[in-house]
């Protein structure tokens, strides 16, 4: 699923759920099959004991078609999406509240710089209009990449090649947002 569909939501379920069946397994490696071809393929095919619910997000439609190619064909594959400007709007939201205005993510610090970007004091977060909105620009992390570059005509080809079984979900339908 694209940034702002749910993702971290879905993977905090998978890994409560699963942690118990699956101790040993890593959870977090997981985040990267989804979008390392290589990591995907080791740990589809050279795995023994893959847990039955994975999630993630993806990145581009090229990891979901790797995803695809290399998953057993008995998987279900479920893809949350989200409208385009709802998802956009919401990652704008969640970069000014959580990355920049606050300091759960330090190791973002080099990618959302504090000093030149906002002014903090005990009850407001002043963020610098021209800097903000250059930064929302570059399409960082959660404002990233959405279904225009996921959903494509090779995902198409890939899924009907390879049989997959997938759904759809809309991400606000199912919610209500």
């Amino acid at each position: 699923m694209p940034a702002k569909g749910a993702g971290t939501h879905s993977f905090q379920f998978t890994t409560e759920c699963m942690q118990e069946d699956y101790p040993d397994y890593n959870f977090m490696d997981m985040q990267q099959a989804f979008n390392v071809p290589a990591f995907a393929e080791q740990s589809f095919r050279d795995s023994p004991k893959v847990p039955p619910i994975l999630s993630g997000h993806v990145n581009n439609d090229k990891n979901l078609v790797n995803l695809i190619v290399n998953s057993p064909r008995q998987d279900l594959i479920i893809y949350i999406h989200r409208e385009e400007e709802s998802r956009k709007q919401s990652g704008i939201k969640y970069i000014a509240a959580n990355r920049i205005c606050s300091k759960k993510h330090p190791e973002n610090s080099d990618a959302f710089p504090k000093d030149s970007l906002i002014s903090l004091n005990d009850t407001h977060c002043i963020i610098d209009e021209e800097e903000f909105l250059n930064l929302v620009k570059t399409k960082h992390t959660e404002i990233s990449t959405g279904g225009v570059e996921i959903l494509t005509c090779d995902l198409y080809d890939a899924i009907e090649q390879n049989e997959t079984n997938m759904i759809f979900i809309d991400f606000c339908r199912s919610i209500n947002c």
